[in-house]
């Protein structure tokens, strides 16, 4: 299990919400594709998968 931590903010996209991860994560991570995650944000866990924005770099989906 490899832990990353950043500081980030959730923004608005349509409907949706997400974070900007900011860095690439095939670099750190040495995966590509569908990459599923374990997120805390301020206490709040959750699973998700994480939504490519290209070249390595992806978003973390905010749910409600």
């Amino acid at each position: 299990m490899m832990i990353h931590t950043f500081i980030g903010t959730v923004f608005k996209q349509g409907n949706r919400c997400f974070i900007d991860i900011p860095f690439n994560v095939w670099e750190i991570c040495g995966q590509k594709g569908n990459i599923a995650v374990e997120v805390t944000i301020q206490g709040c866990d959750f699973e998700c998968r994480l939504i490519p924005k290209g070249d390595g770099f992806y978003y973390i989906p905010i749910k409600k």
